[in-house]
């Protein structure tokens, strides 16, 4: 997926400079970036229904085995899902860091191909050096711009992947193949319902 912002250096090249998977959502939105960049970081994703379908489409895998194992089903997700709440989680990913008003980057490790996604318990500078063999890095980021219209902005959702291994390398690019035109739609469902919210 070609990406469409600036080409001034972004954060995240410096946590993940290398990787096997890249996929950036883009669009210009009303207001100025500092008022944007608060707005995507609170977005709820979850109050969009597609959204909100997609990510308990991805969760029915690891019901089904827990089903077949005979384990109590887990309690359901949290009524709200946002770039905040990913940085203040206790699991999952982890605030590598942030620009004020234009840069916040995310990072997490494991193996997110499993039926129930695995991440890896690391901080930011475990992040850097992680290299577990049969897992991968991989970095979200969250990018506001000036626009060139008066009073708008470009806003950009980006993620990076980058499997540990040949064979990590294999079973992420598989599952790629399966999910990555629905990942790629949930940051752009995303994009447009923080264009509408800025609108009102």
């Amino acid at each position: 997926m070609p990406d469409s912002t600036p080409s001034d250096e972004r954060l995240i090249d410096d946590w993940l400079p290398a990787y096997a998977v890249r996929d950036v959502a883009t669009r210009v939105v009303h207001g100025e970036p500092g008022t944007v960049f608060e707005a995507a970081k609170q977005l709820d994703l979850l109050g969009d229904p597609l959204i909100r379908s997609l990510f308990a489409v991805r969760q029915v895998p690891g019901k089904v085995i827990d089903w077949y194992r005979g384990m109590a089903p887990e309690a359901e997700s949290a009524d709200e899902f946002t770039v905040k709440s990913l940085t203040e989680s206790e699991g999952g990913f982890v605030l590598l860091e942030e620009a004020p008003d234009r840069e916040l980057v995310l990072g997490a490790a494991g193996r997110f191909w499993s039926p129930r996604a695995q991440f890896r318990a690391i901080t930011a500078e475990e992040f850097r050096t992680y290299a577990v063999t049969g897992d991968a890095r991989a970095a979200l980021s969250l990018r506001v711009a000036p626009a060139s219209g008066a009073g708008q902005s470009r806003v950009s959702f980006e993620v990076r992947v980058a499997p540990i291994g040949r064979g990590a390398g294999w079973s992420f690019r598989a599952y790629w193949t399966l999910i990555g035109r629905f990942s790629h739609m949930i940051r752009v469902r995303a994009l447009e319902r923080l264009a509408r919210e800025l609108r009102q």
